[in-house]
């Protein structure tokens, strides 16, 4: 697993740009490697606070999880938060 990530989340991204692209190496190394890394990790993270705050309650109004689908896009179909803490033995994170 370990060499699988460090694999495709630092060294391809870093490579490709710089190898195939003519990029240069840090341009390759700040913007494709790890801008991309932090915007990835804050869309994920977005889930747990905006899923939480803003958006609607279709399945159950009572609790604090909601609908977004902002933030669904952004963390690809992560956003639909209100379905998963309705129904949490459903395996898919929607309808």
């Amino acid at each position: 697993y370990k060499p699988g990530v460090l694999l495709l989340c630092f060294i391809l991204p870093t490579l490709v740009p710089w190898y195939l692209w003519g990029e240069t190496f840090q341009n390759s190394l700040f913007f494709a490697t790890f801008l991309r890394y932090a915007v990835v990790l804050n869309a994920t993270w977005l889930v747990n606070s905006a899923a939480h705050m803003y958006g609607y309650r279709p399945y159950d109004k009572t609790i604090n999880p909601r609908e977004n689908i902002l933030v669904s896009l952004g963390a690809v179909g992560e956003g639909f938060h209100n379905y998963h803490h309705t129904f949490p033995y459903d395996y898919s994170a929607s309808e």
